[in-house]
């Protein structure tokens, strides 16, 4: 089974057991009055995947803040949007750059976000993990197992999580699926037997984007692992 194959299979499942939960937030989990006229949230996910993934770079979730974005991209109203044109946009043209510095063509990078839920406000993306902690089912635990099965599939060399809010995330729910290496400066996680190095680092767009200094300390530690000159 292909990654891309995963998130086809497993959000259609999640989203028909959890739909009712976020349609029935106090705090909508989409600003739905920038994004369309439809009465639920909806989830997305992103055909960026690569057949020979040496960096997986993943980020929290789609935020959909373009007042055009959603009707642009998702003609049939659909809840569940398969976007096909990320390799445009703003979002993935940073994660390009850094690979190119790192030494790895696009064409062995692969893109994905932890969570599939639309929200351009991260803290309500936050907020609703925090309040889901002690829930059953937990559909974030879910998304968080839909992110494993991806990384079974393309056995990435490296996996580059670019936001904070996702490294608190996985070293919570993954505790006993990740290790400290200090030799190169990141943790190892472990998934059915294969192993890939994580390296932990911040946004790499927008307000809160990494500074320069910590790029070139991103670029050097991952060139080091992957042998890059």
């Amino acid at each position: 089974m292909s990654a891309i194959t995963v998130l086809r299979k497993r959000y259609p499942l999640f989203w028909k057991k959890y739909k009712k939960i976020f349609a029935g937030r106090q705090t909508p989990i989409t600003q739905r009055e920038k994004i369309s006229d439809a009465a639920i949230p909806y989830v997305e996910y992103y055909d960026c995947f690569s057949a020979n993934t040496e960096i997986l770079f993943v980020g929290s979730n789609p935020s959909g803040t373009d007042s055009g974005y959603y009707k642009a991209n998702n003609p049939s109203n659909s809840e569940i949007i398969e976007y096909n044109n990320i390799r445009n946009t703003r979002y993935y043209k940073e994660y390009a750059k850094i690979a190119d510095r790192i030494g790895v063509t696009e064409s062995k990078i692969s893109v994905m976000d932890l969570f599939g839920i639309v929200q351009s406000k991260q803290s309500v993306i936050e907020n609703d993990y925090a309040a889901a902690i002690s829930s059953s089912p937990n559909p974030y635990t879910e998304m968080i197992q839909i992110f494993l099965e991806v990384v079974k599939e393309l056995k990435p060399k490296i996996i580059i999580v670019a936001n904070a809010f996702v490294r608190r995330v996985l070293l919570s729910e993954l505790q006993g699926r990740m290790s400290w290496d200090c030799g190169y400066g990141g943790y190892h996680l472990i998934v059915d037997g294969f192993c890939a190095k994580v390296y932990f680092t911040s946004m790499l767009y927008g307000n809160r984007a990494l500074d320069q200094g910590n790029r070139e300390n991103l670029v050097w530690i991952v060139q080091r692992y992957l042998n890059k000159p």
